[in-house]
C-alpha cells in the first residue's frame, strides 16, 4: 500500500505534529506525552513521527521553539508598528 496522495489544502504534518505535541505536553509534561498519541492526534503513526522527530526531546524544543517564535511577534509586532 503506498503514501496517501497529499491534499493541496491539507495543513503540513509538521505543523499538525507541532500543534499536537504543544497541546500534549500542555496537558502531560514532557514526561507524560506519549509520542504514540501525538502522532494519533497528528493522523500519523508513530514511526512516521519519529521520521520528522527522531527523539521526545527533539520534539519539545521544537514546541518550545514555535511558541517563544510566536511570542516574540505577539510582542514585537505591536512594538514596531508606527505610532499616529
Amino acid at each position: 500500500m503506498g503514501r496517501p496522495k497529499k491534499d493541496a489544502g491539507a495543513e503540513p504534518t509538521t505543523d499538525r505534529v507541532l500543534v499536537a505535541a504543544e497541546e500534549a505536553f500542555g496537558l502531560h509534561g514532557l514526561d507524560g506525552a506519549r509520542l504514540a498519541d501525538i502522532a494519533a492526534a497528528a493522523g500519523i503513526r508513530r514511526p512516521s513521527l519519529l521520521y520528522h522527530y527522531p527523539t521526545k526531546e527533539g520534539l519539545y524544543e521544537a514546541v518550545v521553539r514555535r511558541v517563544f517564535k510566536e511570542l516574540a511577534s505577539a510582542i514585537i509586532g505591536p512594538l514596531s508598528q508606527e505610532t499616529e
